[in-house]
């Protein structure tokens, strides 16, 4: 989902800071045609690489505590020894 505090269900506090503006922009360089992107080999035909197109970020949602909420959860997460807050 795209990188903003409502989509990705950010908290509301105040304390929070807003992930709004904060995540960089993939991009995707064409270094000519001798040059293979899955094992970095070859030539490099174009110097500087020009940009092909702007691959934007994905980020998981979050619960209320602004914690991952998908994927497996870590043990810090799981074992009530504290509160673990996302913007402690």
């Amino acid at each position: 989902m795209s990188p903003t505090a409502r989509a990705i269900g950010s908290p509301t506090n105040a304390d929070a800071p807003s992930p709004d503006g904060k995540f960089n922009q993939f991009l995707d360089y064409n270094s000519g045609r001798s040059f293979d992107y899955r094992d970095l080999s070859g030539v490099l035909n174009r110097q500087a690489p020009a940009i092909r197109e702007t691959i934007p970020p994905l980020v998981s949602r979050v619960d209320k505590d602004g914690n991952e909420a998908s994927g497996v959860p870590s043990v810090q997460l799981l074992v009530p020894l504290g509160t673990y807050t996302g913007w402690n």
